[in-house]
């Protein structure tokens, strides 16, 4: 640990992820690596609180950008919520590419939204999941 009380940190990432990450922060103006993945990972955090946070009854939308290779188990994790999920869109986009996206609309009990999100949340190639409350 550093005398400001930061840690120092080792981790790996994919060749392509990191140049698209220095990309992205020369783009935005950060002087390291390290400011661009600390601002990501409070995002991170950020996102992560408010759906813990959640209490009582709870509606909104959730978009989910995945592989076609994860959409079985979407729908799976859809099919044992539709106590929550209102109604839902799949689309394909180009069929080369293999990606979805799907757009579920859910009304119902904090802990079980909290749920299907954390299940959708650990589908592999589930690329990003949003969810914004109404």
């Amino acid at each position: 640990m550093k005398k400001n009380g930061t840690e120092i940190m080792s981790f790996s990432l994919p060749r392509e992820l990191v140049v698209k990450l220095d990309a992205l922060s020369k783009t935005i103006g950060y002087s390291t690596r390290s400011e661009l993945i600390r601002d990501g990972v409070r995002l991170l955090m950020k996102e992560h609180e408010k759906v813990e946070s959640l209490s009582g009854r709870v509606e909104g939308v959730i978009i989910m950008l995945y592989d076609h290779s994860a959409e079985m188990k979407v729908s799976e994790l859809r099919h044992n919520y539709t106590d929550i999920f209102r109604s839902y869109t799949h689309s394909d986009f180009d069929m080369k590419s293999h990606r979805c996206c799907e757009i579920l609309v859910f009304s119902g009990d904090a802990e079980r939204v909290r749920e299907a999100i954390h299940g959708l949340q650990a589908v592999r190639n589930v690329d990003e999941l949003k969810v914004f409350l109404a």
